[in-house]
């Protein structure tokens, strides 16, 4: 059912995606279809000279890290979304790094959902803020995070190295 029509289901039709359908832990298992999903998304691109979405090994780490927060929407065994926020302890800062549904899954609060639980996770993780980096035309990533009551901040270029 396409994002238009969710809102045309009923209640018993919207139980039952719920049901069949989950929020939590990214697990390793989960990697692939992260990573199939990731490296379509063009707004995760930073520069032109940078791959598209974080590297094999690096979401490996994310998902064993004990101070990140890596999630997972599934409709039964397929990955239809994820969140990936990560955490520095001595800053107590939080940086929202990705968030993706499918297309075809949007228009349900998955994205919220996901949202609402890592910054839940963030804070009993000892969090004092959380920031993120949003494409100053990506007005459905803004007023997204704007419904989530984070504050639009100063502008400023991104700059990167390879080290």
């Amino acid at each position: 059912m396409s994002e238009e029509n969710y809102g045309e289901m009923d209640v018993y039709e919207r139980r039952n995606f719920w049901m069949n359908s989950g929020i939590g832990k990214m697990h390793s298992k989960d990697i692939d279809q992260v990573e199939e999903l990731g490296s379509n998304v063009e707004e995760f691109r930073t520069s032109e000279n940078e791959s598209t979405f974080w590297p094999r090994n690096v979401l490996e780490d994310l998902v064993s890290s004990e101070d990140d927060v890596t999630l997972v929407a599934r409709k039964g065994n397929k990955v239809i979304g994820f969140l990936i926020a990560t955490y520095h302890p001595v800053t107590r800062k939080a940086t929202w790094e990705n968030c993706y549904v499918s297309p075809e899954y949007r228009g349900r609060e998955i994205a919220g959902k996901m949202y609402s639980l890592a910054e839940k996770t963030l804070r009993e993780k000892g969090a004092d803020f959380i920031c993120g980096f949003i494409e100053q035309d990506n007005m459905a990533s803004k007023n997204f995070v704007r419904k989530h009551n984070l504050e639009e901040g100063k502008l400023y270029n991104w700059m990167t190295k390879f080290l």
